[in-house]
């Protein structure tokens, strides 16, 4: 999984990657979908509720980033998995930020994403990925997360894909498919 960046063709193909500028918070992947209500209900809560509250911990979640470690290169699995990340061109001093819930990650769209070598073994299984994003401008493009390097999963931004500067929010469905929701995000934080 690579979070604040997309490659094109392969996950290792770096001459073309197309990176997110903004910040994202509390990124979770589960393998099914969540329901609207566990959507509506994520979306509702506020920090304490989601420390304390399991109902906000749906079955199926793989893993979980809130990103409120501060120092060093390695984002870590808050749920406790071995599913940790390494933030390239970065680091938690530099780029941990204010974020919705706790602390946030701030990528510069330039150079700046984090790689977390697994797909979770999502196959063909229905998957959910959710966070908080929140836009430097309405003009944006670039991938929150992606989720495998052959067939796999994304959510981004952009004009009718994640290549193209918008406000759309665009979702990846087995690097088949780009599906442009013609929901317009703007700036703020977005759930």
């Amino acid at each position: 999984m690579i979070v604040g960046a997309r490659s094109r063709n392969t996950q290792s193909d770096v001459d073309n990657i197309i990176y997110y500028k903004g910040k994202l918070d509390d990124l979770r992947v589960y393998s099914r979908a969540l329901t609207s209500q566990e959507i509506a209900d994520m979306y509702a809560f506020d920090k304490e509720d989601l420390k304390v509250n399991n109902e906000l911990k749906p079955s199926n979640l793989l893993a979980q980033y809130d990103f409120e470690k501060k120092s060093g290169t390695t984002v870590y699995d808050s749920i406790g998995g071995d599913q940790n990340g390494t933030m390239q061109n970065m680091t938690a001093e530099e780029n941990i930020v204010k974020g919705k819930i706790g602390n946030a990650l701030d990528f510069n769209g330039v150079d700046e994403n984090i790689v977390i070598n697994s797909t979770y073994g999502l196959g063909n299984a229905n998957v959910s990925i959710s966070a908080w994003v929140n836009l430097v401008s309405t003009s944006e493009k670039g991938a929150f997360v992606k989720v495998g390097s052959g067939n796999g999963y994304g959510i981004g931004v952009g004009t009718d894909d994640m290549d193209n500067l918008g406000n759309d929010l665009i979702v990846l469905f087995e690097n088949v498919r780009w599906i442009d929701t013609n929901t317009a995000i703007g700036t703020g934080w977005h759930h």
